[in-house]
């Protein structure tokens, strides 16, 4: 399929934008504005916020999550939790000098199960 001419220099190649079934992204409208539908190119102040909001929405997520899985680690009235992980990680690793692929790390049942159920029911009650 011959998706349109790609202009030597050009960074934004057009050629995601003449295939018919292509649904428009992002990038697409901000590079390529429809100015008939009234959108117009951002600033580059405008990119910059977009930026810092996407990259803060991540960190905001993942720091939410980790700190709710260290409180319930921590927990004083549930100390099993603790060492059901303890026990589990000295098993998978023996050696602390070893390090362990993430992979290997998926495959720790406690670690991304039991852990993930209970961050999740904290989560929900707070909100």
């Amino acid at each position: 399929m011959d998706a349109g001419p790609v202009v030597q220099g050009d960074p934004y190649p057009k050629t995601l934008l003449a295939e018919k079934d292509h649904t428009a992204s992002v990038f697409d409208t901000a590079f390529e504005p429809n100015i008939k539908k009234g959108q117009s190119a951002p600033r580059s102040e405008e990119l910059a916020a977009d930026a810092f909001v996407f990259v803060l929405a991540g960190t905001d997520t993942t720091s939410h999550t980790l700190c709710t899985g260290l409180f319930e680690l921590l927990d004083n009235s549930k100390p099993h939790m603790m060492e059901h992980l303890k026990q589990e990680l000295h098993e998978a690793i023996p050696n602390v000098r070893q390090t362990m692929k993430l992979s290997s790390l998926e495959q720790l049942p406690y670690l991304f199960q039991e852990l993930e159920l209970h961050c999740v029911a904290r989560a929900s009650r707070q909100e």
